[in-house]
């Protein structure tokens, strides 16, 4: 990981001492799109469009590698916050994270499954009765999209008047299934999971927290 980490640095030094900015590909090719005197010049007009092609390829290819660099780091910081929780076990009154989401893991798993059978049949059920009308749900990728922002509160009504029986129907079984029960399921399993690894801690280790450690 380390490796990794040191490798990657490297090679991003290097990108910005060596690569080229868009702004270099840009810069020639409108002064050579100025430069053109003559439209009827058909040789130096194709050369204008040939050049033009050209920088737009290297600035794709310049944007793709960009992209792929991003990719890389974005995972590489979230691989480095999953160690640093792995690493809390040297404590443990701050290992109870990576603790409770372990004895939680087992029932998190069962609730998922389900969850997911719900989630997307409601996704589905929403797409097919109300997409050709309602721009929210004119896909099932933006169904899913959509039924994701009311999960987290975002609820996308229109004017009651608007919404006909059958969707308001849809929208009071999915706010009682999904909003109230089974987020709050999920709650519950993730606290009963921290009660039971606080239980544990107080019975196995007689560490003091860390403030109270602190002010001693």
């Amino acid at each position: 990981m380390s490796f990794t980490w040191i490798a990657f640095g490297v090679y991003s030094i290097v990108r910005k001492a060596f690569d080229e900015s868009l702004l270099s590909f840009i810069m020639p090719l409108l002064t050579q799109f100025l430069g053109v005197q003559d439209t009827t010049d058909t040789n130096s007009v194709q050369q204008t469009i040939n050049s033009y092609f050209d920088a737009m390829n290297a600035m794709l290819t310049q944007i793709e590698i960009e992209s792929t660099v991003m990719a890389v780091a974005y995972t590489l910081i979230m691989l480095a916050l999953a160690r640093l929780i792995l690493y809390m076990s040297v404590h443990p009154r701050i290992d109870v994270i990576s603790r409770t989401l372990m004895n939680a893991a087992d029932d998190i798993f069962h609730f998922l499954v389900v969850f997911s059978f719900v989630f997307f049949v409601f996704a589905w059920l929403a797409h097919w009765s109300f997409g050709p009308d309602k721009e929210a749900w004119s896909t099932y990728q933006i169904s899913i999209n959509t039924c994701f922002q009311m999960l987290v509160g975002q609820f996308p009504f229109g004017d009651e008047w608007t919404e006909d029986v059958l969707q308001k129907v849809w929208y009071y079984t999915f706010t009682f299934l999904i909003y109230f029960v089974s987020v709050n399921i999920l709650l519950a399993i993730i606290v009963e999971a921290f009660l039971r690894v606080k239980a544990v801690n107080e019975l196995n280790t007689s560490a003091p927290g860390l403030l109270s450690k602190a002010m001693v």
